[in-house]
């Protein structure tokens, strides 16, 4: 359980507005995700997923493929899913020469890559602030979901996973980069850069300051933006996040190809092989070339000596392919072959359901190690198939007990209930249709769970 691939797998939830905030260009956006659920899993206190998509900050999806597999896979394993949305956008450099422009580059996107200098960073930052008001909204409906708000994990690639490791270990104010207090109004964009992306009405160029480094936790006060797990897919660290102890700690899973021409395995700005394709046709403007972020890839991370004092574990799956290729035959190539999937073997995942498996695989403890107590409840179920009741008894008298019915996504349904003498209870099923259900008894003692056939 919870390696393996067990269960089928249903979207119970699509579009769900978590939060609201304002993006880069002062325009306010709804905050969106999707929920993916095992069929049949008993666990009511299931594991929890964030997944973060990536997308250079500026695009990208809770609704792409490699995403949504992802989910998926994740999903039969026994895991609860969220796929998230974050707000995307960055404001642009003031003079760019040369870009990235048709007719040779026939993607008309290309061109908001040319981002202005502290854009990258406070796109991080604001997505990590959206990710942990995803955490808290997620575990405020717990109960709803059949999850436990003491196993919850997050995740991405490329930018997502950026912002998993942000959400992660960026834990204390003063690891807050100085590019996302206030900075200077952003200059106009270069006439010649016509991004379509990420429209707002509003297009403000102020830079303001991010706000704190929980996001907007007062949308669900009860609730913190706490994981234990954190796993990053070809992403990286702006800045060594392990100097400050984690509690709870956490464990810390990276992937990387050392051929990857866009997140560099080692320590580079972003875009370092590619802007020195650019650089070799001449003719074209790199992108981030003294403009953008040194990134910290995986390579750089398992450098970190004081790892370790963060007091959790870690793991590092380092693929030694190569460096990445300092030119494609052309220039359309180069920036095809370095941004595009299909032409991009480096930036991105050499199997993802290995992968996925093995960071299971290293997650799985701190899933068991909450869940066997080591004490169990006797609990007899009868009739079982059932029609329209059931009668439960306990063991031993107790009036501590709890009885909770769930259906095969794990939803807790509310059924009337009556107690006897605290060893017996009775409930009422006549308003649920026939088919698969799941009866939970707690106590201070333990916990125990039956299947029930309802007919």
């Amino acid at each position: 359980v919870y390696v393996d691939s067990l269960y089928a797998v249903q979207v119970s939830d699509t579009n769900l507005i978590y939060g609201t905030a304002v993006d880069n260009k002062g325009c306010t956006t709804d905050l969106r995700l999707d929920i993916y659920k095992p069929i049949g899993s008993p666990d009511a206190e299931r594991p929890l997923l964030i997944l973060v998509h990536g997308g250079s900050f500026i695009t990208g999806s809770k609704d792409a493929i490699q995403v949504v597999n992802m989910a998926k896979d994740f999903a039969a394993k026994g895991y609860v899913v969220a796929t998230v949305n974050y707000r995307l956008g960055q404001h642009l450099r003031s003079y760019v020469p040369t870009p990235t422009v048709p007719p040779l580059f026939t993607d008309p996107t290309l061109v908001c890559h040319y981002f202005a200098e502290n854009e990258v960073e406070r796109a991080a930052f604001r997505g990590m602030q959206d990710v942990k008001d995803a955490i808290r909204y997620m575990k405020n409906r717990a109960l709803t979901d059949s999850v436990s708000k003491d196993k919850v994990f997050v995740g991405g690639e490329s930018a997502g996973g950026i912002i998993a490791s942000m959400v992660g270990f960026l834990d204390d104010i003063s690891e807050k980069p100085d590019s996302c207090f206030a900075v200077s109004t952003a200059a106009a964009p270069a006439s010649n850069l016509n991004c379509t992306l990420n429209p707002c009405a509003t297009n403000s160029r102020l830079r303001p300051d991010l706000g704190n480094i929980d996001g907007n936790p007062s949308a669900f006060p009860n609730e913190n933006a706490e994981v234990v797990g954190v796993f990053s897919m070809f992403g990286g660290m702006f800045s060594n996040l392990f100097t400050i102890s984690h509690n709870p700690p956490l464990k810390y899973y990276v992937y990387h190809q050392t051929c990857d021409p866009v997140v560099v395995a080692d320590s580079g700005r972003v875009y370092r092989w590619l802007d020195n394709c650019l650089y070799n046709c001449s003719a074209y403007t790199p992108y981030q070339a003294g403009i953008g972020p040194e990134l910290k890839g995986a390579n750089a991370i398992v450098g970190y000596e004081n790892m370790a004092a963060h007091g959790g574990s870690f793991h590092a799956n380092i693929v030694q392919n190569g460096p990445p290729p300092n030119a494609w035959p052309n220039c359309t190539n180069c920036v095809i072959g370095a941004l595009t999937p299909q032409y991009a073997p480096c930036h991105t995942v050499v199997n993802p359901k290995v992968e996925a498996r093995s960071i299971a695989q290293f997650f799985l403890s701190c899933i068991t190690a909450r869940v066997d107590n080591g004490i169990s409840i006797n609990m007899t179920v009868s009739p079982n198939p059932a029609h329209d009741r059931v009668k439960i008894e306990f063991e031993q008298a107790s009036g501590l007990y709890e009885v909770r019915l769930f259906d095969q996504l794990g939803r807790a349904l509310r059924v009337p209930q009556s107690i006897s003498d605290g060893k017996k209870m009775e409930l009422d099923l006549s308003g649920l249709e026939k088919g698969t259900y799941f009866l939970r008894a707690t106590s201070e003692g333990g916990s125990t769970h039956r299947v029930l056939i309802l007919e």
